[in-house]
């Protein structure tokens, strides 16, 4: 059967510089594409189709591109073929597999934030309120150092009171505070603290001693078990007596 498929390769690269231009050596193409991939030439099916693809872009023609780009392992073709992928199906009116197309390339490019980046608010232009989009770009976000577009993504999640939305606010605290945003930093780690989420108590402990509320702190650490550290705070306030209370508690 490869014997076949390699005798058909020869005779369809024989045919190829006699067919006419166009659609006669698009389809030409085509076949010695499929050919190629028969006779265990993935490169050269890859090639063969890139090829028809130039003369004659289609819808068939992507998916095939695509398709064996995936079984060659190439990332950076993939990734390509998946951005006119999430193009054609924008200009179709097909939201959804725009998006999906976008997400996968993001995945696919998360070594490069940059160009992550850009996939990802591509992918929030065509499904603005979607929430895989805001996680994965709030994820992508805490990774890249963006603080403010974390906390964006995740206050937009937020909006739509998911499940998570406990573990949710944790995030949205530490990004609020990367961000500089100290009182929104506050309510956020307050609120998750009221849940009973884990860490909140830490990253809220780390707010409150930026913004110098020593009462509100040393509240925190007593909540924590660290009562001395929360005397001294009481102390150094002015409050003897709640610094009393708390070294009795420790």
């Amino acid at each position: 059967e490869r014997g076949d498929a390699v005798a058909e390769r020869d005779a369809l690269e024989r045919l190829l510089p006699l067919a006419a231009p166009g659609a006669e050596a698009a389809d030409v193409l085509d076949r010695l594409a499929a050919a190629r991939d028969r006779a265990g030439d993935l490169g050269g099916a890859l090639e063969a189709a890139a090829q028809a693809r130039a003369i004659g872009p289609t819808r068939a023609r992507l998916e095939a591109s695509l398709a064996l780009a995936r079984r060659a392992g190439d990332a950076a073709t993939v990734a390509a073929l998946l951005a006119e992928r999430a193009r054609a199906a924008a200009t179709a009116g097909d939201a959804a597999g725009a998006t999906d197309a976008w997400l996968e390339r993001a995945r696919l490019l998360a070594a490069s934030p940059a160009q992550a980046l850009a996939a990802l608010a591509e992918a929030r232009a065509v499904s603005p309120g979607d929430p895989a989009v805001l996680r994965a770009q709030a994820a992508l976000g805490e990774k890249a150092g963006d603080a403010r577009l974390a906390l964006g993504c995740l206050r937009a999640l937020l909006a739509g009171f998911p499940e998570d939305a406990a573990e949710l606010e944790v995030r949205a605290a530490r990004a609020a505070l990367q961000a500089g945003e100290i009182p929104a930093a506050k309510d956020h780690a307050e609120r998750a603290l009221g849940r009973g989420v884990a860490g909140a108590a830490e990253v809220l402990d780390e707010i409150l001693a930026r913004s110098g509320d020593d009462a509100a702190r040393a509240d925190v650490l007593s909540r924590l078990g660290r009562h001395v550290e929360a005397a001294r705070l009481l102390e150094r306030h002015g409050d003897p007596a709640g610094a009393a209370a708390a070294l009795e508690r420790a």
